[in-house]
């Protein structure tokens, strides 16, 4: 999104022939059927057939479970933004913060590090990725837990249902990776400007205005959204 606003001068750049062009190629992938099952999708992707599952990583049951079923196949990468940097777009769920007239801001923060730091995070590979470091080196070296080995179940990804299979430990490489994705985070949470951009499209998608007139008409909807 970065590539076509500049939230620093509530502008947009949306009328320009490249985006209007990316929503010529989006249509174009319009026409392929949506394959919803997960199983599916797996096979397609190893006979070649697909080139790229887009997915999420939510936590690091998550990690494990695409580990398990496409290592060597695949791997995992994120977005370029408009400097060509490597980025993995989030949403996220649960905000913090501190008001900025208040005047018990220590107090504040010591409630905000006790919310992160929440034990039961640091040891539930299901639960969200921790991101106090020493929180998150806990949760990513599971193995050494009262359960010594973690078990995983085989599911979503394989037709042959395996009742369970043991779960490598984390290698330094893999916690590196991991640390870096929340690194490098792309958030946009702009929801009215993404609403605009939905209702226009859509009607270019349904075949009622062109590509570069929904550009157009995004543009100056969006000139209205960025200058609230």
């Amino acid at each position: 999104m970065d590539r076509y606003v500049d939230e620093e001068n509530g502008s947009g750049s949306f009328d320009s022939g490249e985006f209007a062009g990316l929503l010529e190629e989006l249509a174009a992938l319009g026409e392929l059927e949506m394959v919803m099952d997960t199983e599916e999708r797996a096979e397609l992707f190893r006979s070649g057939q697909l080139p790229v599952i887009v997915g999420e990583l939510s936590c690091l049951d998550d990690y494990l479970r695409i580990r398990n079923h496409f290592s060597g196949t695949g791997r995992i990468t994120g977005f370029p933004n408009s400097s060509g940097e490597l980025r993995y777009p989030a949403q996220l769920y649960d905000w913090l913060g501190i008001n900025s007239a208040s005047k018990y801001k220590e107090d504040a923060w010591n409630f905000v590090e006790f919310c992160l730091s929440y034990t039961s995070r640091s040891d539930n590979i299901m639960d969200r990725f921790a991101v106090v470091e020493d929180k998150f080196d806990k949760q990513t070296h599971y193995e050494n837990e009262m359960m010594h080995s973690l078990y995983y179940r085989v599911k979503d990804y394989a037709r042959t249902m395996v009742r369970w299979q043991d779960v490598p430990a984390m290698t330094e490489e893999e916690t590196d990776f991991l640390r870096g994705i929340g690194e490098h985070l792309y958030l946009y949470e702009n929801r009215s400007l993404l609403q605009v951009i939905s209702e226009e499209a859509d009607a270019f998608f349904a075949g009622d205005i062109s590509a570069q007139e929904t550009a157009e008409r995004i543009q100056n909807r969006a000139g209205l959204v960025l200058g609230e």
